[in-house]
């Protein structure tokens, strides 16, 4: 898993004003956005394009993983790709 957050990267969604009494959340923005690839053990290859599962707790409170990314926009266009090279 990997995990990607850009600060003050508002939307309509996740705005400003969305959590006013959590001072955590001011410069947030849009959650993490958290990537995954399985790696199978017996048949490694050289690499592996993770692809985005789900986001992070909006302030980080938690390690809950939330699995809709209706609300994200441009959190999912910060890495035009993310990949995992194995070296053996």
């Amino acid at each position: 898993m990997f995990e990607i957050n850009q600060n003050w990267d508002w939307n309509e969604y996740w705005t400003n004003d969305r959590y006013p009494d959590n001072v955590n959340y001011l410069n947030n923005a849009q959650p993490a956005v958290v990537y995954e690839a399985n790696i199978d053990m017996e048949n490694i290859r050289e690499r592996y394009l993770l692809k985005p599962i789900g986001h992070s707790h909006p302030t980080g409170a938690t390690g809950e993983l939330f699995t809709d990314l209706s609300t994200l926009t441009t959190a999912l266009k910060i890495a035009d790709s993310v990949v995992v090279a194995i070296r053996r």
